[in-house]
C-alpha cells in the first residue's frame, strides 16, 4: 500500500470530520477512502477513528499518527518541491474570502497569478463567515478581523479601516448619532446594517 497517499486520506478525513467530505476534497469516491483508512487500521493492529452515523473522531493513538502524518506529508511536499523548482504550478487552489475582498480587491491579483501560472485553477468561494481551512476544505482564506482559533496557520495580511457614513438626508431628519447606541432610535428601514460574525471595536473620530 501506498502509506503516503493513505495518510493524506487520512489527515483530511480528520481534519474534515467526515469521509463524504474527504472523498470529495480528494476527488476519490467515498469507498476508497473508507478502504485507505481501514487498510491503515488493519496493517497497524489498532483503531484510529471512531465512529458512528454523523460523527467520527481519533482515538488517542489516532490523534498522534494524525501530527506524525502531518510532519512526514510536509517532508515529502518539501522534498517534492525542491526537485519541481521551476516546474509550472498545477493543481486547483481553493479560496475563500469575504464578498467585498473578493469582489474589489482579489479579481486583479488572480487574473495576474492566472497569466505567471496558467496551469493553476483557482476556486474562489466567496463567504462572510469565519472560515477555517482544515473543516471548509480551502487551502487559503482571507478574512477580516480576529481569525479566532483552530488548526491553521493565521499571517496578518494587512490593515482595513472601517468607517460610518451617512447621508446629508439622514443627518436632517434624524440627527448625528453620537454612540452606536443612539442608532437603536433609527427606524431600521432607515439604515442599511452589515451583518458579519466578526466583531469590530467603534472609536469616535472628532472633526469638523
Amino acid at each position: 500500500m501506498d502509506y503516503l497517499a493513505a495518510m493524506r486520506v487520512y489527515v483530511r478525513v480528520v481534519e474534515r470530520g467526515s469521509m463524504s467530505a474527504a472523498a470529495r476534497d480528494l476527488g476519490i469516491g467515498q469507498p476508497a477512502v473508507s478502504e485507505r483508512i481501514e487498510r491503515l487500521e488493519a496493517d497497524f493492529g489498532t483503531r484510529l477513528l471512531r465512529r458512528n452515523t454523523r460523527t467520527i473522531s481519533v482515538t488517542d493513538v489516532g490523534a498522534v499518527f494524525y501530527e506524525r502524518c502531518k510532519i512526514a506529508i510536509e517532508a515529502a511536499d518539501d522534498a517534492l518541491a525542491s526537485v519541481q523548482e521551476g516546474m509550472p504550478l498545477r493543481g486547483t487552489l481553493r479560496i475563500a474570502a469575504p464578498y467585498g475582498l473578493g469582489e474589489v480587491v482579489l479579481p486583479s491579483i488572480l487574473l495576474e497569478l492566472r497569466n505567471r501560472h496558467p496551469e493553476l485553477k483557482v476556486d474562489l468561494v466567496l463567504n462572510d463567515r469565519i472560515v477555517d481551512p482544515t473543516t471548509e476544505g480551502v487551502d487559503i482564506s482571507l478574512r477580516l478581523g480576529d481569525p479566532g482559533e483552530g488548526n491553521f496557520v493565521a499571517r496578518k495580511l494587512g490593515h482595513v479601516s472601517r468607517v460610518v457614513v451617512a447621508s446629508p438626508g439622514y443627518l436632517e431628519r434624524y440627527g448625528a448619532p453620537m454612540t452606536p447606541r443612539s442608532l437603536s432610535a433609527t427606524p431600521s428601514r432607515a439604515c442599511l446594517v452589515c451583518s458579519t460574525m466578526a466583531v469590530f471595536p467603534c472609536k469616535r473620530l472628532m472633526g469638523d
